[in-house]
Parts: C-alpha cells; sequence; structure tokens
C-alpha cells in the first residue's frame, strides 16, 4: 500500500509534457522548475507523513486531519479543511487536463469516432496565428518547413466536448461517493495504475527504445531495474493488494 500511496503523490507528472508545451518564453527553465518542484514536494510529504506516524503510530486515520478533529475539534481545523477543498478545486482543472486532452483526441480527431471523415491539419503561421487546411491543402505538402500540430478541428461542435467533460466529472464524483471510505486504499491503487506507469514504466521503457545504443550500459540497466521491480513487480504488487484490501474492508462492512 506504501508503494501506491507515495506513487500516487506525484500524479502530476502527467501535467509536464502538456506544461512545458505550453510554456513560451523560458521552456529552456523548465528542467529547473520541474526538478526544483519536485524536490520540495518530497520534503513536504515525507515530513508530514513521518510526523504524523511518530504521533499516532497504528491509530493513524487515511487523512491525518482525522486524527486532530478527535483531540480538539475547534474552528481552526474546520479552516483547514475549508482551504483542503480550495486547493483541489484549484489543481482538479490542471490535474484533469491531460485526461480530456486524450479522450477528445480519441473521439473528436478526423477520422475517428465523432470526428470529421477529412484530416484537420493546424499550422502555427509567422504571425502567431493558426491556419487549418484541408488534406489536399499545399500547406502539407512540406513539413519540413512548418510546424504541424493535429489538433481537434473547429468544426467539432462545443457542447459535444462540454458533454464529454461533464460525463467524466460525473463518472468521478460517483466513484468518489461510492469509495469515499475507502480513500487511502483507493487513491494508493489510482497511483499504482497511474503514477507508476507514467513514472516507472514508460520512462526507462522510452529510455531503452530511443538510447540504448548511445548511453553507457550501467544507465540501461538502471532503466530495466526501475522498469522491472518498480514498474511491475512493485505496481502489481500494490494493485493486489489494494484491490483485495478495499474487497476485505467493503465485505466486513457489510
Amino acid at each position: 500500500m506504501l508503494f501506491g500511496a507515495v506513487s500516487g503523490a506525484f500524479e502530476g507528472i502527467g501535467t509536464v509534457i502538456p506544461v512545458e508545451a505550453s510554456m513560451v518564453g523560458n521552456r529552456h527553465m523548465y528542467p529547473y522548475f520541474l526538478h526544483l518542484t519536485i524536490c520540495i514536494l518530497a520534503l513536504i510529504l515525507s515530513s508530514l507523513g513521518i510526523s504524523g506516524y511518530l504521533r499516532y503510530g497504528h491509530a493513524t486515520q487515511q487523512i491525518i486531519i482525522a486524527n486532530l478533529i478527535e483531540e480538539n475539534d475547534s474552528i481552526f481545523l474546520t479552516i483547514i479543511y475549508t482551504l483542503i477543498c480550495i486547493s483541489v478545486m484549484l489543481t482538479y482543472p490542471l490535474q484533469l487536463f491531460p485526461v480530456i486532452e486524450v479522450i477528445e483526441n480519441a473521439l473528436f480527431l478526423p477520422g475517428k469516432i465523432f470526428g470529421p471523415k477529412t484530416l484537420v491539419v493546424e499550422s502555427v503561421n509567422g504571425e502567431g496565428g493558426i491556419q487549418e487546411a484541408s488534406e489536399t491543402d499545399s500547406l502539407i505538402k512540406d513539413k519540413s518547413k512548418v510546424g504541424l500540430a493535429v489538433a481537434v478541428p473547429k468544426s467539432v461542435s462545443a457542447w459535444k466536448r462540454n458533454l464529454i467533460r461533464l460525463l467524466l466529472i460525473c463518472a468521478e464524483v460517483g466513484i468518489a461517493i461510492l469509495f469515499k471510505d475507502q480513500y487511502a486504499y483507493f487513491g494508493s491503487i489510482f497511483g499504482t495504475i497511474g503514477a507508476s506507469v507514467l513514472g516507472y514504466f514508460l520512462p526507462p521503457l522510452i529510455h531503452i527504445k530511443l538510447k540504448r545504443h548511445q548511453v553507457w550500459w550501467g544507465i540501461t540497466a538502471l532503466n530495466v531495474f526501475l522498469l522491472t521491480v518498480f514498474g511491475v513487480i512493485g505496481g502489481s504488487t500494490s494493485l493486489g493488494l489494494g484491490i483485495k484490501t478495499i474487497v476485505d474492508r467493503m465485505i466486513n462492512n457489510q
């Protein structure tokens, strides 16, 4: 369970590429911002986690604030809960952004289920604007001279995209209500599925695929170690234990 919980703490890893792609003037500084953010996050989370277990031991609740309320139900703790809710509201759109982007591309790109039949290619022109071109347009004849990006065409109605977003949010709300008493365990499962794949599985796999003939063999061995131990063994073990724990708790509660 610890593996999934720790991996889930870095759930924002899925926003690394979209955020970097949205940076314009200081993209060259992004690796420094990323590494600094991860270090600060690791320090804060590890410090709070260790402090909670040092104080409450095995009596530590899934959410540490529940322990504080048992000792002192004050207005201060209500303010903390309120700030947590505000934090979730402000960060939720950022976490949802790459998910929506993947789903919309799978549904609305040309040739997909709900997309147009003709290819629409967006090109950033010299004035910073975006031009749309069909498959036969001369704009896409020489791809080496133009920066091209396939995007959801403007011909797709806005209400269709908004409906997908609404359904996705409703599904997440339903899951949250259904598993509200299994917060830590459900979070561990999602951390195992999402963060393990994004953090431990795909990066080493991509690096081996692209750079295995250009780097020292020790780097490749390290990638294989991360891929096998953390990505496969750690992920599958944590996933199995998480599902078993949730099932056992739900059966016992009945």
